[in-house]
């Protein structure tokens, strides 16, 4: 049985045959490890349990600036005479370095800081690891750990800094994170890195950064009106003496564009002066700084952020405006009438007379409804659209009818939930007027369409829907092939009430293509059957019979037979034909 598969030492192979050749990094059997008779470690049986490998190396990890001599602790590593080396291997590429024996392993330097750049592939990459492996100068490596080199210089912020994963302290008034405070932070203010297990006397804790904590309302997000004057609050932690005595700016990045300000420092506060921002979107999300001694921004863990919106273009009505997210209305709203013939709600932010999401003293107006008539019998789905009419659908889920005008009720109608378009529209269903009977004797009835907005505030239409009784007077053609396909037009008066009508010719739809209020249009269906057939139609709810006369389906023309004849005076031949029904 071959050794090959075990490439990785002898632990879980357990084969009587095979050990680790520790000089050629390999399983095999023992006549297949060369000088193996030398030394006992240089091949290692699965009885031993015993593998070649690095337990420790320190230090354990290195600045990327800096050079060191690093000493590796090998378990079982064998007696050899010659030279060993370190190499640092990664992205394929590999910087080998001169190593020498200790008693507990082997010694070596780290490369060559210039030569680093090599290993890695960005320049201001906080950390990368490469393969440390020893190896002689003939043949593999016959072991190998990881090892890191970390840039502290790379991290940006007192937060980033002291919380990483490597020994780096931030420097308060260099503003600058470093491996090491007495070459670069001489007489300054110490945040001491987490990784750092000695802590001097007078560093502060990870959470000491100075930093921008929260907002006046607990929030991490800063609402700025597009067009509107505002002055921008913060709260501050851990501004110390010599930092409340510096300048302070308060820093806007708006569609690419820097804003500065000024700003005072007021006990935890921090009050950038006021600024007018003007946007071009509808709404946009912008980083936010507090800079103090001209280009040193506090720390924002919380990523507090700048939301700024524009309400003129975000809703065209009070009632879109109040359905906009929560953290958009709170600026406030105020309600502005122009035109005589219509009404147009103009949305102007403002810090005052504002109208509230929970308030409803604004206008309910209707733009239109259709249609504008349907059957006394109701059925009819009437589409409402508006300005305000509710937040939700139970504002006006029972509170649209069809009134008198001294507002007496004609008849309910019955609003779709499914078809309910928050504030702009609603479709509600028609139910029938109480004295149906008496109506259909008389003339049309007609009222206003009613909405109540949470039982409180009315919109009313300004034009009129009517209850008719549609009627059929006459259908052209009165005949037609069995065949169908005919264009069967339908005369009448109030063609056009209701929603949706259909036409049947007998038992069978006559599709409806055209309808207006004198006449209805439908192409007929073929039929099995040669008899007269009444013609309906269903309006809504409404279902109207035509019996004066009825349809007639007739057999298709049919041609028995075409006779050529003799030759005319001017050469034109004469031909006889004979044909059935093309009437």
């Amino acid at each position: 049985m071959p050794c090959v598969p075990y490439l990785h030492g002898l632990q879980g192979a357990n084969d009587p045959y095979c050990g680790w050749c520790s000089l050629e990094n390999k399983c095999s059997l023992r006549g297949a490890c060369a000088e193996a008779a030398q030394d006992p470690l240089y091949w290692l049986s699965y009885k031993s349990g015993r593998c070649t490998t690095i337990t420790e190396v320190h230090p354990p990890q290195i600045q990327r600036t800096t050079a060191r001599i690093l000493n590796l602790v090998i378990d079982n590593l064998p007696a050899l005479e010659g030279q060993f080396f370190c190499a640092f291997s990664a992205l394929g590429k590999v910087l080998v370095m001169n190593a020498t024996r200790s008693a507990n392993g082997v010694n070596c330097a780290t490369p060559h800081t210039q030569t680093l750049c090599h290993l890695y592939h960005q320049e201001r990459v906080n950390h990368f690891t490469a393969k440390l492996s020893v190896r002689m100068k003939v043949g593999p490596d016959f072991v190998a750990t990881n090892f890191t080199f970390y840039d502290c210089s790379t991290y940006t912020s007192c937060t980033q800094c002291v919380s990483s994963d490597f020994p780096c302290d931030w420097c308060v008034t260099g503003h600058r994170c470093t491996h090491d405070t007495g070459e670069n932070c001489r007489n300054d203010v110490l945040v001491t890195g987490v990784a750092v297990k000695c802590w001097p006397k007078y560093s502060f804790r990870t959470w000491f950064c100075p930093r921008i904590n929260k907002t006046a309302n607990g929030s991490t997000e800063i609402l700025v009106a597009s067009g509107i004057s505002k002055r921008i609050s913060v709260k501050v932690d851990n501004i110390q003496q010599h930092i409340a005595r510096m300048r302070f700016l308060c820093q806007f990045n708006i569609e690419g564009r820097v804003k500065q300000v000024n700003a005072q420092l007021i006990g935890e506060v921090m009050y950038c002066e006021e600024m007018v921002v003007t946007l071009k979107h509808l709404i946009s999300q912008q980083l936010f700084a507090v800079i103090w001694d001209v280009n040193k921004p506090f720390d924002n863990p919380e990523n507090i952020h700048v939301l700024i919106f524009r309400c003129s273009g975000m809703a065209q009505s009070c009632g879109i405006c109040l359905e906009l997210p929560r953290s958009t209305n709170v600026a406030g709203v105020k309600i502005l009438t122009i035109g005589a013939k219509y009404m147009n709600i103009v949305i102007v932010c403002q810090p005052f007379g504002w109208i509230g999401s929970k308030h409803a003293q604004i206008l309910r107006y209707f733009r239109y409804f259709s249609p504008k008539s349907g059957p006394w019998e109701g059925g009819t789905n009437i589409t409402i659209k508006g300005i305000n009419l509710g937040r939700v659908f139970g504002d006006i889920a029972n509170n649209v009818r069809v009134i008198h005008e001294d507002r007496k009720v004609i008849a309910e109608c019955v609003p779709h939930e499914e078809l309910y378009v928050k504030t702009t529209q609603i479709v509600c269903h028609v139910e029938k007027p109480p004295n149906l009977t008496t109506g259909l004797m008389g003339g049309p009835m007609v009222g206003y369409i009613e909405v109540k907005v949470l039982n409180d505030y009315t919109a009313r239409s300004r034009e009129q829907y009517s209850f008719v009784n549609p009627r059929i007077t006459s259908i052209k053609p009165g005949k037609g092939p069995r065949s169908g396909g005919t264009i069967l037009e339908i005369w009448g008066l109030h063609m056009d009430a209701g929603s949706s009508a259909e036409a049947y010719v007998g038992a069978l739809a006559c599709n409806v293509t055209v309808r207006d209020s004198n006449q209805a249009v439908c192409t007929t269906p073929a039929s099995k059957e040669t008899i007269p057939q009444t013609v309906r139609m269903k309006f809504d709810n409404g279902l109207r019979v035509f019996e004066d006369y009825k349809y007639l389906y007739v057999e298709d023309p049919a041609i028995t037979y075409v006779e050529s004849g003799s030759t005319g005076q001017r050469g034109h031949s004469q031909r006889n034909t004979k044909w059935w029904n093309f009437n």
